[in-house]
């Protein structure tokens, strides 16, 4: 599927989560900044970059960023995600994710 310019609908859709993500970043505390799965995410997701607010992208996004991280950059680095902590970070997020 695309759209009127002959973009592809996924391109378009991570181009706004990764302006949502450049444009917000993690300004304010994160929910549940002291919960244990608020923690794996900043500590495994902000071991690269800022942490960003959960709210900016809504579960669905945060499926597909979680995804791309994983399979390119996080690759790339090295990096790998237990089940555990990737079932932590699904859950923070999705839990905290816009309704957007």
């Amino acid at each position: 599927m695309s759209n009127r310019l002959g973009i592809p609908f996924g391109v378009c859709v991570l181009a706004a989560a990764a302006f949502g993500l450049l444009s917000g970043g993690c300004s304010r505390p994160l929910p549940e900044a002291g919960s244990a799965e608020a923690k794996v995410y900043a500590q495994r997701c902000g071991g690269c970059h800022s942490p960003y607010q959960p709210g900016l992208q809504t579960a669905a996004m945060w499926e597909l960023t979680v995804a791309k991280m994983e399979s390119t950059r996080m690759r790339t680095a090295g990096i790998r995600l237990g089940e555990t902590d990737r079932r932590a970070i699904r859950d923070y997020l999705t839990r905290h994710a816009g309704g957007h």
